[in-house]
């Protein structure tokens, strides 16, 4: 069994919020494959910071994964 963990921010796609994979795990991680997704919260954006300040774009998700 393989096993990655990355970090991401959920995205908005129309009024879903969704979690995009990146597409260097497309290969691993292709249609009909059966995956487990657990999801923690590391912390939550108020929204009051979403429409003050831009800089929540700025954050990405990591570039590296890790295999475990």
């Amino acid at each position: 069994m393989k096993q990655f963990t990355i970090t991401k921010k959920i995205a908005k796609h129309g009024s879903q919020s969704i979690i995009v994979i990146p597409r260097m795990l497309e290969s691993e991680l292709r249609p009909k494959t059966i995956v487990k997704v657990t999801i923690d919260i590391i912390r939550e954006v108020d929204d009051s910071v979403l429409e003050s300040s831009q800089s929540v774009s700025t954050l990405r998700s990591s570039k590296e994964v890790l295999p475990k």
